[in-house]
């Protein structure tokens, strides 16, 4: 895979292992922390009124809230254009993985902006779209040099399901559905396809 020529208009994708109890459990927990901000049309821009002919304004009283959020303002939820959870099983997954060349998956692989991170790289990629405390925390995980980092990787993805178990992908969490293509996701085939050419994890 090579980089997208606009790493912006494409979604962070994550193939996970869909049998692994550790690695659903990974996708809900992330479900539940991303920080994504809401998309809504852009307002339309009203011409300025020519400084000779404005009226005074008197200040306007504090206004209280009213209960309705602030559009402009970041919620706690998953967007398929910010990130997509493919199950490494699915048709779409293996398609990902045999693009990436990847023969021995095992639990994680991310496609960021074109570019195939696996093993520590790749968990470490999932925080970009975390809130800021785990982005910092990201970063000081990567002064651990890679071979150290990576071998921690594999001890766990060794033992992920003796210690942790199965778990079917139907298990994926409803609040991460709509951003998740299998069985229990609310992504359409040719949605989630359209989505991964566009982040470079499939070929157009």
């Amino acid at each position: 895979m090579s980089r997208n020529s606009n790493p912006q208009d494409g979604p962070l994708v994550v193939v996970v292992d869909g049998d692994c109890a550790l690695c659903i459990g990974l996708v809900e927990w992330m479900g539940r922390r991303i920080a994504v901000a809401p998309r809504t049309p852009a307002s339309p821009v009203t011409p300025a009124t020519p400084a000779s002919t404005r009226t005074p304004v008197t200040p306007a009283s504090p206004v209280t809230p009213t209960g309705s959020a602030d559009p402009a303002a970041p919620h706690v939820g998953v967007n398929p254009q910010t990130v997509v959870f493919v199950p490494g099983q699915s048709e779409l997954g293996s398609e990902v993985l045999s693009r990436a060349s990847v023969t021995d998956f095992d639990s994680v692989l991310v496609v960021q902006s074109g570019i195939v991170l696996t093993e520590s790289s790749a968990v470490l990629a999932l925080a970009t779209i975390l809130p800021r405390g785990y982005r910092a925390l990201a970063a000081v995980a990567r002064v651990v040099p890679r071979s150290w980092r990576d071998a921690a990787y594999r001890a766990v993805a060794r033992r992920r399901i003796r210690i942790w178990g199965r778990a079917e992908v139907c298990a994926i969490d409803s609040r991460v559905a709509e951003a998740t293509y299998g069985p229990r996701g609310l992504l359409a085939h040719e949605d989630a396809r359209r989505l991964l050419v566009l982040a470079g994890a499939l070929a157009p």
